[in-house]
């Protein structure tokens, strides 16, 4: 179950359940992976190398990206290809 709490602004930060699904950064070579509000939006952020971070369950049509929680709060969206996920990408549902 996730649990939002509301926040300034009107807008919510969203808790990753424990034990749920995390994506690490590996694909990077060692540079950091952006974070984007949506997939190949607008920059919000950018995980370290090896960083690992939950996975909501949600990837795009054709599995190019997947959804994460940022380690700020809300959840953006990172490329499939430089993470390596705890779960097979195909296994996410479609969002």
């Amino acid at each position: 179950a996730l649990s939002t709490t509301p926040a300034l602004g009107g807008s919510t930060t969203v808790t990753p359940p424990p034990g749920g699904p995390t994506a690490t950064v590996t694909g990077t070579g060692g540079t950091r992976l952006n974070v984007r509000a949506t997939p190949g939006g607008l920059l919000v952020g950018q995980l370290q190398p090896n960083q690992t971070v939950s996975l909501t369950g949600y990837r795009t049509a054709d599995s190019a990206w997947v959804e994460i929680y940022r380690p700020g709060g809300g959840t953006g969206w990172v490329s499939a290809r430089y993470v390596t996920t705890s779960v097979p990408v195909g296994s996410l549902v479609v969002k």
